[in-house]
């Protein structure tokens, strides 16, 4: 217990006691002041009267009544402070019993993440987590990280060349679908090859050497996200907005990048060799051609690699 903690608590009886004995004092002082008008006033005023002590009573009774009133406010008073009080303390115990539950399935559900023998056990706990945040808002944060490093360091190991596991993919899913959104994604170096990325939102996600090959991340938002070095070999971001990414020396070979969003995004040492600009059609939806040239960093050479008409490349200045 530190020396500030003991001398608070060293403290307390006495302010305790001085408390008390302020209340003591001006208890003393209203009686005398009730005293001191129920007789003494009334006395002032009837001197001289015919019979002055039946005047004084007369004069006394309004000043009872009144003084009655005066307590019963003051006691109602009392009483509703008091009730509030109490509702309050009730409310801060349910709070701290409602704060003590959630703490206990939040860490029920990093348990059963963990479980290395069951993908069932897994994959039920990633959709308990998707009601846990919908029910729990002030926890969206907590369950935003946890699902993020599950993501990155899977309880299996994900296989060269091979898909994402199926509770990977799960967990991905409720990471960029179904939680509101409003709290950064961290998928750093995080191994994402083919994964299903249609309509994410990962808005200013971190996105620093994270692998999208073959990914398909149709309509993607990804505007300011930072993707520095990321791996996107073949993915398909048809209608991805970009707007402001950090792509620095991101690897876009043969990605197709039809009817993306490039304004503000910043390009300096991206591979774009073979990157497809032009029209695609993808699920029967058209995406329009794209032009890259409101992107930063942008050079001859890369725009010489990529797939791009030459209608567009002859708006491309600056370069």
């Amino acid at each position: 217990m530190s020396k500030l903690q003991l001398d608070n608590r060293q403290g307390q009886p006495l302010t305790r006691w001085l408390m008390a004995a302020g209340w003591v004092l001006l208890t003393i002082a209203v009686l005398a002041v009730l005293v001191y008008a129920l007789y003494a006033v009334p006395l002032r005023y009837v001197r001289g009267a015919a019979d002055p002590i039946t005047a004084a009573n007369s004069a006394r009774g309004p000043l009872a009544t009144l003084f009655i009133g005066i307590g019963a406010l003051v006691t109602a008073v009392f009483t509703a402070r008091n009730y509030h009080l109490a509702r309050r303390a009730q409310g801060e115990q349910r709070q701290l019993a409602l704060d003590a539950q959630v703490g206990d399935q939040f860490a029920k559900f990093v348990d059963q993440l963990g479980n290395r023998e069951s993908m069932h056990v897994r994959l039920g706990a990633i959709y308990a987590l998707e009601r846990f945040a919908a029910n729990f808002p002030k926890e969206v944060k907590a369950v935003t990280l946890l699902l993020g490093a599950f993501v990155r360091f899977p309880v299996t190991p994900p296989e060269p060349e091979k898909r994402l596991a199926p509770d990977v993919q799960a967990a991905l899913g409720t990471l960029v679908r179904s939680i509101p959104s409003g709290y950064p994604v961290n998928l750093t170096k995080a191994n994402l090859r083919e994964a299903g990325l249609w309509d994410a939102r990962m808005r200013s996600a971190y996105l620093v050497g994270t692998d999208f090959t073959n990914a398909e991340m149709v309509r993607s938002d990804l505007a300011q996200a930072n993707m520095e070095g990321a791996i996107l070999t073949g993915a398909i971001l048809c209608g991805a907005d970009l707007s402001r990414a950090s792509l620095i020396n991101a690897d876009l070979r043969n990605a197709v990048l039809s009817g993306c969003v490039f304004k503000g995004a910043d390009l300096r040492g991206a591979n774009l060799q073979g990157a497809v600009f032009t029209a695609q059609v993808r699920n029967g939806l058209e995406y329009p051609d794209s032009d890259p040239s409101p992107a930063l960093g942008l050079t001859k050479s890369q725009v010489r690699e990529a797939i791009i008409r030459q209608e567009v490349i002859n708006q491309i200045v600056d370069i």
